[in-house]
């Protein structure tokens, strides 16, 4: 019985869309927050190789059949074959961030964060006279994915928080859940149960039948059942995902260039969770019965190494005409994750909150990411112009778990091919130079969303489609080239609750569901490249 919560629980915390009307489940941020779910595993998936550098992030990251550039090692290695020299690279960026929903139209904006967006070099190590014309070698570290933002919002909600965790413990003895049982040592109660445990211990829930130590039904008492609830909401997550890249390309003919790459993936994210609740009593204000407040901290560490593979190909089957492919390997993740969290509850008649901690829990996960096959057609007009166009198909649906239990990994990797589907990506970049040292740029780009059902309401906001405009300038100071671009994203993502009950009879307790979510990105890029 307790496995069949457990992999219910697993299917609810991912996509509640999903899960069987007939089944007892608890879902929304502050319950999925505990479990590893798919989408920890998207947000590792999603992350973007296309803005690493000035040059690239003007024209939107259309540059798999252009070459030339730093980021080709992380788009189309092939690129690098078209070095004729050494040169070392390095670009700076800047980034705002707004977040906004439903709930808080006008939105969390996060302080501008300073971020080194790529690193590297390429170097020469083959010239000859025959047809492999050169061998280049290069290293670069780039910034994939920027996980720093803030999400902030209040609200007056219906339920309290308290009446879906005296929902979801339904079942679980009370002799279980006090400090002296040690509670978060006990398999037979699982992570996403913990918030429950602390809800029993803070005296946010109690039981029916508090004399009976087989008590396995709650109920909430010390919420004035009138009383109106406030709710306040927070996210802070700090953290990126970056890769090292070590790669070769050879040049054969001038005509065609091939290149690969090995990469180490770095993931780091660290987010603090903030939700609390003030209780408006009314003409019980001041009673020593009653809740004032409650608080719920829970915090999430995240910490990873992926590898993968990449490969490409850049064929000029004419002076000016210049055809791209690559192709990226599924990326094989570690990822370490540690969870804990703290509650408190403070009744009207004391100064300060009681809190109480779980335990914390840290355990490795092993999955892969999906494979992305790019390909690219761009058109150069000698040195006065050049436009190209770029397509990305990511296999979102190839996503898979590789747990230690192979039930885990079937319903996870089930879950994954109904949930997730294959998204094409789009850019289009144009390259102007009105006189050999300034060239001026822009592109647009489209990212497909991975969701396969568009209405899917999911634990925590995911990113869906989202709509890239792009400028950029770039100097020649001698043999030393100063790019800037400007970049701004304008992201959709999914419907997603709080907190949510479906008891399987069409009792359902839930907070308002948090909707029309949107983001919004600047990205300021600098890069300076110099020849060696």
């Amino acid at each position: 019985m307790k496995f069949f919560r457990y992999i219910i629980g697993l299917l609810a915390t991912t996509a509640i869309t999903l899960t069987p009307s007939s089944a007892q489940f608890a879902a929304g941020e502050l319950v999925g927050v505990a479990d590893f779910q798919t989408t920890d595993m998207l947000s590792s998936a999603r992350s973007n190789n296309s803005y690493t550098t000035a040059r690239v992030a003007g024209m939107a990251g259309a540059f798999t059949s252009l070459g030339g550039d730093m980021a080709s090692i992380s788009i189309n290695p092939a690129g690098l074959a078209m070095f004729r020299s050494g040169v070392a690279s390095f670009s700076p960026s800047l980034t705002f961030t707004n977040q906004s929903n439903n709930i808080n139209p006008l939105g969390s904006s996060t302080p501008a964060r300073f971020a080194i967006n790529n690193l590297g070099f390429v170097a020469n190590a083959y010239e000859g006279a025959g047809q492999v014309v050169s061998a280049n070698i290069a290293f670069s570290y780039n910034k994939l994915a920027d996980l720093n933002y803030e999400r902030r919002f209040s609200m007056s909600g219906r339920y309290s928080i308290a009446d879906m965790f005296a929902q979801q413990m339904s079942g679980i003895p009370s002799s279980w859940l006090g400090s002296s049982a040690n509670p978060f040592n006990n398999t037979d109660i699982f992570i996403n149960e913990w918030g429950g445990v602390l809800a029993y211990q803070t005296l946010l829930i109690d039981p029916v039948n508090p004399d009976d130590k087989s008590n396995m039904d709650y109920h909430v008492t010390a919420i004035d059942p009138n009383a109106g609830i406030n709710q306040y909401m927070s996210v802070d997550s700090r953290g990126s995902i970056g890769e090292y890249n070590f790669a070769g390309a050879i040049n054969i003919a001038n005509s065609l260039y091939l290149g690969g790459s090995i990469v180490i993936q770095d993931i780091y994210n660290d987010r603090e969770y903030l939700y609390d609740e003030e209780y408006d009593n009314g003409d019980n204000a001041g009673s020593p019965n009653y809740l004032a407040a409650m608080s719920y901290k829970p915090n999430v560490r995240e910490v990873g190494t992926g590898v993968n593979l990449r490969l490409g190909a850049i064929w000029r089957p004419t002076s000016g005409l210049r055809l791209g492919v690559a192709f990226q390997t599924p990326t094989l993740v570690s990822l370490q994750k540690e969870y804990y969290a703290v509650m408190g509850t403070r009744f009207q008649n004391e100064r300060n909150f009681t809190f109480k901690p779980t335990f914390r829990n840290i355990y490795t996960y092993n999955y892969t990411t999906p494979a992305k096959l790019s390909l690219g057609a761009s058109y150069t007009l000698g040195t006065v112009a050049a436009i190209s166009f770029d397509y990305d198909r990511v296999w979102y649906k190839g996503m898979h778990m590789q747990d230690d239990s192979r039930s885990v990994n079937d319903y996870m990797n089930n879950n994954i091919r109904t949930q997730y589907q294959t998204a094409n990506n789009m850019r289009i970049g144009l390259e102007l130079k009105p006189v050999s040292w300034l060239a001026l740029r822009t592109g647009y780009a489209y990212y497909g969303s991975p969701s396969a059902v568009g209405d899917n309401i999911f634990d925590a906001p995911i990113e869906l489609d989202s709509h890239d405009l792009a400028f950029g300038i770039g100097f020649k100071v001698g043999r030393t080239s100063i790019d800037a671009a400007f970049v701004n994203k304008q992201i959709n993502y999914s419907d997603y609750d709080l907190f949510y009950w479906d008891g399987g009879d069409g009792n359902i307790i839930a907070n308002d569901l948090i909707a029309k979510n949107k983001g919004r990105k600047n990205v300021a890029t600098l890069t300076v490249t110099i020849p060696f």
